[in-house]
């Protein structure tokens, strides 16, 4: 059975859900930007990646404690500090708010979900969503 959200629920998660896209994006971008700058530039991938990394870990802590805890998302946090295994753990947490988000009848695209759909979108047309 699909877990029921309240709009406000909702619209939090379609806004964790975009921010851990853009994160996916930036972290893929920089991992192009370290292996095809000169030696001498590729500190400025390395550079974008432990930043969009540590934006990434305030969002999987609270993306991850809504949905399944303290203890998981705190766990899943520290895990996501390696690399490669935090864009891995940002994609399941993308897939997982992309499920919820469905479910509930919006629409989701490459960066998740319109947030003015989510805002504005009558709960008649909703499904698993209370006021």
């Amino acid at each position: 059975m699909a877990k029921t959200y309240s709009r406000e629920e909702l619209y939090r998660l379609a806004v964790a859900q975009k921010a851990i896209c853009i994160i996916i994006l930036v972290q893929i971008l920089s991992f192009v930007l370290r292996a095809t700058l000169p030696p001498g530039l590729a500190f400025l991938g390395l550079a974008l990646y432990a930043l969009a990394t540590l934006v990434g870990l305030f969002f999987i802590v609270v993306f991850f404690v809504r949905v399944y805890g303290a203890v998981l998302g705190l766990v899943l946090a520290v895990l996501s500090l390696i690399p490669l295994l935090g864009l891995l753990i940002l994609l399941a947490a993308n897939a997982r708010a992309t499920k919820a988000l469905k479910e509930a009848g919006l629409r989701v695209g490459l960066l998740g979900a319109r947030l003015k759909e989510v805002r504005e979108t009558p709960l008649e047309e909703l499904t698993n969503v209370f006021e």
